[in-house]
């Protein structure tokens, strides 16, 4: 199983800070992961939060072109609360301006102000969730489309602009650590994404097995299995991973202590 690392940066700011003033410091961050080889570079979504929050796919575009032939990616991307035709087409122009670099990292949400102020009942969500996954899907193979959903139509229209990356940018599926979020990645996505827990072996072992069912069960299986977890720089729990990123990957001599990159995201495969 090969190890790769990814660097979750903060795009989001305390309300005394403006973003305009950390700009450069999150292209630095980029250019030190490229340099140590790193594999990926993550941004998160959320909207009318009580920090200010740089919104991801402008961000990633912004720092494209310092990011090499690394990732980029969205950790998470609220789905529901946009339309699937948008974002099929968003992230096709990001695919573009990172030259087939794009993973797309869908969540679902939880704040119950971002679904009231976009007008979207929040037990919606899953079934928005759902068809938002599979009609990005088929409108990323540049194909006439025709999809009946219920809260989404289309017919007969193909995408505007077609992805670089063959069939699209890899879909990663946040999901809970439990059974229904493991069936749920299993069946529509390329990866989990999941958030961080103290009981690493016990939803190995549960959720592992549920991921593998639900794979043999799916009319289109996931070609690979790969999971992901975050955590932060002042975690204790995560430090032998952290440790081994280190020796593996150290932070080239030329960046400042202060500004290396210490919020690993962990991706295997």
């Amino acid at each position: 199983m090969a190890l790769r690392f990814g660097l979750a940066l903060m795009n989001d700011f305390a309300p005394h800070i403006s973003p305009s003033s950390r700009i450069g410091q999150m292209r630095e961050q980029v250019r030190a992961a490229r340099d140590a080889g790193m594999h990926s570079i993550w941004v998160l979504n959320h909207y009318l939060g009580n920090m200010a929050t740089m919104q991801p796919l402008v961000t990633l575009a912004a720092l494209a072109e310092h990011a090499g032939e690394m990732k980029l990616g969205t950790n998470m991307f609220i789905l529901p609360l946009r339309h699937p035709v948008a974002v099929a087409e968003e992230f096709a122009t990001l695919d573009h301006i990172t030259g087939g670099n794009v993973i797309a990292g869908f969540g679902m949400g939880y704040r119950g102000n971002e679904y009231a102020a976009f007008g979207i009942p929040m037990e919606q969500r899953v079934a928005r969730y759902e068809e938002s996954v599979e009609l990005i899907r088929r409108l990323w193979r540049a194909e006439p489309v025709t999809f009946e959903g219920e809260h989404f139509t289309v017919r007969g229209e193909r995408i505007g602009i077609p992805p670089v990356q063959p069939g699209g940018p890899r879909i990663w599926v946040g999901a809970g650590v439990h059974k229904t979020g493991a069936r749920r990645a299993a069946r529509l996505g390329d990866t989990w994404i999941i958030p961080r827990t103290p009981r690493w072996r016990s939803w190995c072992r549960t959720c592992a097995c549920t991921a593998r069912s639900a794979n043999a069960s799916a009319a289109a299986p996931p070609t690979r299995s790969w999971y992901a977890a975050s955590w932060s720089s002042t975690t204790t729990r995560n430090a032998p991973a952290r440790s081994a990123w280190r020796r593996a990957r150290p932070a080239p001599a030329c960046t400042p202590a202060s500004r290396r990159p210490t919020t690993p995201t962990r991706t295997g495969t």
